[in-house]
This record gives structure tokens, sequence and C-alpha cells, in this order.
């Protein structure tokens, strides 16, 4: 009670996290010192009603002095200007003595029966506070969506379901398969936010195509305050520089690297030695597993997230994010599906007869949902019909539940049931969605300029001479593979082509040009690298400075 609170009293939360000691009250406010800081407890309470416990000492209970670190037994309270207790102090010696309040912390006994035996097993009142407190956190964590009102961003009600059936599935693990401009990257990452406000997301790998890194990033940040950092060779070559030689993939919690990077060594090795709590793969397509008669094929990144999906970390919530899941031959899908779920299916044969067997399924299921019944697509019969014939129900029976708007939901539920695919597979089509904005692609026609037209000729020249000269050097594959990143800025922009050329200037000039390899030179564009930096990484090639400035006057 706040009456029996004085300066120098040891307190508790009323959560019972922690010991500290009061050291200011006054008509407003009462401030405490913890004894540990930083576990987000505070440190000023209302004086009118703090949940503040004192804690209370009886003859006999053992202590700890915090000063000295020795075992006591209180004896007796002793008048002093604070609350003080006289102890006697244990040891080859035992003696008494006379301590103030605040340098006592009870005994912490552990074990459940010394607990009983010494009657320490707490108060009722503490039990109900940590029970009530326990029914919160796990109600928070699977009821209603608690970040709906955390992002900026207009949400659709398919989005909203799609996030409320993977956080209601545990483990979290589906293929996100809407098609293109239903906003799977908002799905996904209100999935993010979701599991994070829950705490079951607090390590977090993002895997997306090099040219939509800054597209994630962007999104992640303005629409749902995630920061990621983007993990790329420079990144890594800049945390060495500031000190940080461990696991670059440690170096925060949320991380975004590109398909193409984070696949080659000993970044793949590194990725997968860290225990992610969410990964999420965008044009998951790519993670690719191929039959050619007996054999398989597999792309380097279907092995990575084979890795990271290992029934190891079983529990480890993943999502795959493709809006063309049925134009994949079927064991590419049946792989990705067995990577989500690899107890869904028996085998490869078992997959291809069920998907033979539920034609039509996932389409019945998505009219009911969004239009209810009867449906306009379809007469009531025919609907009737083909409900009864899946779940094994009588015409008049499937007819009454199809009626009835609560045992509508719950037929639903027993139609999606029938679809096992749909337990890993969630696809929103904008037939059945609506809503959208038709997308209209308009092609322009630009008209050079004669000078633009000369600039981007005498360019074409260079390339021509570049690759004429490489078949009399020793580095010839390098100086063709930045011969065709010259072409690949032609396309690009003439400003870009401009930026590339003073920095091959500079470098010729300076004489800091730097011979690499083909493999060297696509590493660096995988990782992210600047195409107007690769200009920089091959030999002179015969008298390049002139035509370089040639070329830039023009």
């Amino acid at each position: 009670m706040a009456q029996d609170l004085v300066v120098g009293a040891l307190v508790q939360w009323s959560e019972g996290k922690g010991h500290g000691v009061v050291t200011k009250i006054d008509k407003r406010v009462i401030c405490v010192r913890w004894d540990q800081e930083g576990e987000g407890i505070p440190s000023q309470f209302r004086a009118w009603s703090p949940p503040l416990l004192r804690v209370i000492f009886k003859r006999g209970d053992v202590v700890r002095l915090i000063s000295t670190d020795e075992t006591a037994v209180v004896q007796n309270a002793v008048t002093a200007e604070g609350p003080a207790w006289q102890v006697l102090v244990m040891g080859q010696r035992s003696s008494t003595s006379n301590v103030p309040e605040a340098d006592l912390r009870p005994q912490e006994i552990t074990d459940p029966v010394e607990r009983f035996k010494k009657n320490t097993i707490g108060s009722l009142r503490a039990y109900r506070l940590q029970e009530v407190t326990r029914w919160y956190q796990q109600l928070s964590r699977h009821d209603d969506l608690v970040s709906l009102g955390q992002v900026g961003v207009d949400l659709k009600p398919h989005q909203v379901s799609v996030v409320h059936k993977v956080v209601s599935e545990y483990p979290h693990r589906f293929l996100l398969c809407d098609e293109v401009g239903l906003g799977k990257t908002i799905e996904a990452g209100m999935i993010l936010k979701e599991l994070r406000s829950r705490g079951v997301a607090e390590r977090v790998l993002v895997i997306v195509p090099p040219n939509l890194i800054h597209q994630w990033q962007f999104e992640m940040n303005t629409k749902f305050n995630e920061v990621f950092s983007v993990l790329n060779t420079s990144s890594v070559r800049y945390m060495q520089h500031q000190g940080f030689n461990e696991n670059p993939f440690t170096y925060s919690n949320s991380v975004l690297c590109s398909s193409s990077w984070v696949v080659n060594k000993p970044w793949a090795s590194q990725c997968t030695a860290v225990n992610w709590d969410l990964v999420i793969v965008d044009e998951a397509h790519h993670a690719r597993s191929r039959r050619s008669g007996n054999t398989i094929r597999r792309t380097q990144l279907y092995r990575l997230v084979d890795k990271l999906a290992t029934a190891e970390h079983i529990t480890r919530s993943l999502l795959f994010l493709t809006a063309t899941p049925m134009q994949l031959d079927a064991h590419e899908l049946y792989s990705l599906v067995e990577l989500l779920a690899p107890a869904l299916f028996p085998s490869e044969e078992d997959f291809d007869r069920h998907r033979q067997d539920v034609p039509g399924l996932s389409q019945l299921v998505e009219l009911l949902r969004h239009h209810g019944f009867p449906l306009p697509t379809d007469l009531p019969e025919a609907t009737t019909k083909q409900v009864a014939d899946w779940l094994d129900l009588a015409a008049n029976e499937a007819r009454r539940r199809l009626n009835d708007p609560q045992e509508r939901q719950n037929l639903i539920e027993e139609l999606v049931d029938r679809h096992l695919l749909s337990k890993v597979l969630i696809r929103n089509r904008k037939a059945v969605v609506g809503g959208f904005m038709p997308r209209n692609a308009t092609r322009w026609t630009v008209d050079l300029t004669s000078a633009e037209m000369k600039a981007l000729d005498a360019v074409k020249d260079y390339v021509r001479y570049g690759y004429q000269l490489a078949a009399q050097i020793d580095n010839r594959m390098a100086v063709g593979f930045a011969m065709v990143i010259f072409q690949k800025l032609m396309a690009s922009s003439i400003a870009a082509i401009r930026v590339a050329l003073a920095k091959r200037r500079e470098k010729v000039r300076n004489q800091t040009t730097t011979a690499r390899t083909p493999a060297d030179l696509h590493a660096i564009i995988e990782g992210d690298g600047n195409a107007t930096d690769i200009v920089g990484y091959w030999d002179v090639v015969g008298d390049e400075a002139e035509t370089e400035l040639e070329l830039l006057d023009r």
C-alpha cells in the first residue's frame, strides 16, 4: 500500500519483477532505484496510486546482504532514520548487526519442494496478477489482428483476410500467390508487422531479386516503419572497416539481400547459420527444382532456401511470394510446397493425384467467400450439387447449409479442408476480388535529336572498337563483359553513359584501372553494385583516353 512506503524501503513492482529501493517521496511522485536497469520498469510512479509492493521481512527470513554478498537471518526491526533490521550474519563467526533495509534482498529459493517447506510459495494476489498477465500475453498473440492500426497503407479486405489466415495457422509457412497488382508485398509486410507485434518474429530475413531491393526497403520503411539493412559486398566491407568481423547476417535483426548475391560463398553458409524467426522470399519461383527424366536440377537459390526451411527449423515462419504458381511445372510447384510442409503429401505422385482430383474447388470456395449464395456466375441448383458432391451430403442438406450464413461459413471451411494445397497456398484473383483499376501499358515514341543520335552512334563505334581490341589482350573476356555494360547503359539514358565514361576516363588518366575476371565483374553486378562503377575494372585498351574525351565532348 502507498501508506506503507517510506524512503529506504525495499519494494517490488506489482507484477513481481525485480527489487528496488524508494529514493524519494513527495505529494506527486515516488522515485525508485531498481537493482536491474533496462527491464522496462519505470523509475517514477504517481504518489497516490503506485503499483508497488513493500517487501515484508519477518523473524527467521533468510536474506542476502548486497553490500557484502553474505547470507543472514532476520531477527527484529530496529529504530533508525530509515527502515532497518537486526540480522544474524552467517559465516565462520556468526555476528549480529543492524543494517538498513535497502541492503537486504530476500534469498531466492527456486526449488518448488524447498519453497513449500519454507512456506515461501507466494501470495494469491501475486499469482492472480501473473495469471492475468500471461492470459493477456497469449490473447494478444492469437486473437484479433493487433497491428492493423500501425501501418501507413489503405488495406483491402482480401489482404486482411490473407494476414489473418497466415497468423492464425502455426507454423506460419505459406505460398502467397495473389495475381499481379493485388499487393503481395503489402500482405508480407502486414504479416511481418503482426508477428513482430506478437513477439514471435525478432530476426527477419528478406530475399528478393536484385532489382527489387530498394523498392522493398522503401516500402517496408514508409508503409510499416520497419527499417531493413541491405546486405551486399559493399555493406559487408563497410562493417568490417568499422571493426565488425563477425557473421554479417547478425549485424541487424532485419536483413534484406538479393537472391543472386546471397547464394554465393561464403554468404550462403553464413546466412543459414543464423537462427531466423521469419524468412521471406520474393519471386520464389526462381527457387526452382526442375525434373528432366530421372534427373533433378536445382538452382542455387533453391538449395539455399532448402537449408533455411529444413526440418531442423520446421517451426521457422516462411513466406514465399510468387504471382505465377499455376504456370510452374507440376514438379516445381511440388518442390516449393514440400519446402513449406514436407508432411502434407507423402510423395510427388500423391501430389499429382490430388491436383487432378480437385479441379475447380478453389474457384468454388473463392466465389462462396466473396459472393455468398446464390452465386452470380451459376444457378443455385448447380452450386448445390457441387457442394453436395464434394462433402458427400444430400442435396437438401447442402442447400439448407448454403442458405444459412453461419452454416455457410462452416461449410466453406470444410471445402477448404478438402483442398490440401489451401493449407499452404493462398491465391486471390482480380476477377473475384474486384475493385482494382485496370493497368494499361502505353508505348511513347521519343525522337532523338541529330546530336543525340551522333553521340549514341559514337558509343556504338566505341563498343565495337573495344570488342576488336579485346581479342588482342589476355583479359579479353573482362573487356567484353564491360562492353556489354556499355550497351546496357545505352538503353538506360545518355546521362548514365556520360557518368560511366567520365569515371572510365578518370581511371585511365590516373592509371588506377584494375584488372578483374569476368566472374568478378558478374559478382559486382549481381551483388547490387553500380553498373557505372564496372567501367573502372579492366585494363587500358589502345588509345582509350583520347576516344573517351571525344565521346564526353559529344
